[in-house]
């Protein structure tokens, strides 16, 4: 074997490709697995360099140790629950791969967690409004697929609160809510409106509004395209944005209790 090759592998797994097929012994292609960094844009693992023959769970486990995608090229015997949790820690994009019959809500939350997009191969007995919160974190455009029994005020929240600007989000928010979600943060920004508009009672549960003639008449004002303030307030908008300890405190005010 070419001892160029071998130091190569030793820093870079994917060398294993330059090297023979009949040189390829299990300690070799272990030690490439290892060493085998994910490649972004690309559809192919490791694990299609090693033979047939050396494929085991140790190797396979490796392989998703480095790169949860390499899932798609695990043997169906080695995929049990521990290296399907393994895989999806490392990348939402191996849920899909998991046995339909080891997904359950801790390697949902897992894929969820590592990035919120996995929300669309969740299965319908593991939604809840929880995982749905913990997705909108890190992808607030998966508002566009939750389920519309669970398009609450408090999940509509997280994802306006997370992205105001894009208007896919505001564009699947049930105008009700979002007239009151911005209704909010009017308030929180100008709490000397509350002398015209109404008053937000936090105790009661479903977080309602109790409306005032003052408030109606903003109900009809709140902006109904995508733009978050409308198109006629980009001074106001561009003013709230550099005013960055207003901006702070007043999303900490705008919570539903």
């Amino acid at each position: 074997m070419d001892i160029d090759i071998k130091q190569a592998i030793t820093r870079n797994g994917w060398e294993l490709a330059k090297l023979p097929q009949e040189e390829r012994t299990y300690e070799i292609c272990l030690m490439a697995v290892k060493r085998a960094p994910h490649r972004s844009g690309s559809n192919e693992s490791i694990l299609r360099q090693v033979p047939q023959q050396h494929l085991s769970y140790e190797l396979c486990m490796a392989a998703v140790q480095q790169d949860g995608d390499a899932l798609r090229d695990v043997p169906s015997e080695f995929r049990n629950r521990e290296l399907c949790l393994t895989a999806v820690k490392q990348s939402y994009n191996a849920l899909p791969d998991v046995p339909r019959v080891l997904r359950d809500m801790e390697i949902c939350e897992a894929a969820v967690e590592e990035y919120g997009m996995a929300l669309l191969h969740i299965p319908p007995q593991f939604m809840t409004e929880e995982l749905i919160i913990k997705a909108l974190h890190t992808a607030p455009q998966v508002i566009q697929f939750v389920p519309e029994e669970y398009c609450t005020l408090n999940v509509c929240r997280y994802a306006a609160r997370n992205d105001w600007s894009r208007p896919i989000v505001r564009q699947f928010i049930p105008e009700n809510i979002w007239k009151l979600l911005y209704c909010r943060l009017s308030l929180a920004l100008l709490p000397w409106l509350l002398s015209v508009w109404p008053c937000i009672n936090s105790r009661r549960e479903n977080s309602q509004m109790k409306w005032t003639g003052g408030a109606k008449l903003l109900s009809r004002s709140c902006p109904s395209s995508p733009a978050p303030f409308g198109r006629a307030s980009t001074t106001r908008m561009m003013w709230w944005q550099s005013w960055r300890p207003t901006k702070k405190s007043a999303l900490r005010r705008f919570r539903v209790r």
